[in-house]
Order: structure tokens, then C-alpha cells, then sequence
């Protein structure tokens, strides 16, 4: 994949916890949110950038996290 999908150790963290519905906006420190707000940030430009409004389905977030597996392989 061209578009190299780089994450920190947090936003990793912070995306694997949205998927899994374990992410709480309440009990969220200001890094936490600030590292997941950067996740969607880099999932909008990365589908932009691919035009792939289209492969998305019903979740940015599990397209975005797709894409990140496919280039760990």
C-alpha cells in the first residue's frame, strides 16, 4: 500500500478500544482523546485520499483498521 498508515502506541490502543465499544468519552484523559480524534483524522484522509467512499460499509473506523492490518502483512 502506498498511503503508509503510521499509529502510535496510543492511537493503536485508543482505536482498538472504539472498535470493541470500550472507548468512554467520560473517563477519557485528554490523551486518549486527542490520540483517538488523530485516528479518525488519519481514517477520513486515508479514504479520501483512496476515494473509497464506496469500500467503506458501515464503519470508517473497521475500514481504517483493515487497512492498517493489510499493510502489517
Amino acid at each position: 500500500m502506498d498511503n503508509l498508515i503510521e499509529l502510535t502506541e496510543l492511537e493503536l490502543k485508543m482505536l482498538k478500544l472504539d472498535l470493541k465499544g470500550r472507548f468512554y468519552p467520560m473517563t477519557a484523559t485528554d490523551e486518549e482523546f486527542a490520540a483517538l480524534n488523530s485516528v479518525i483524522e488519519k481514517a477520513q484522509k486515508l479514504m479520501e485520499e483512496l476515494n473509497a467512499y464506496d469500500e467503506l460499509g458501515s464503519s470508517l473506523m473497521k475500514w481504517f483498521f483493515r487497512k492498517y492490518q493489510e499493510q502489517q502483512k
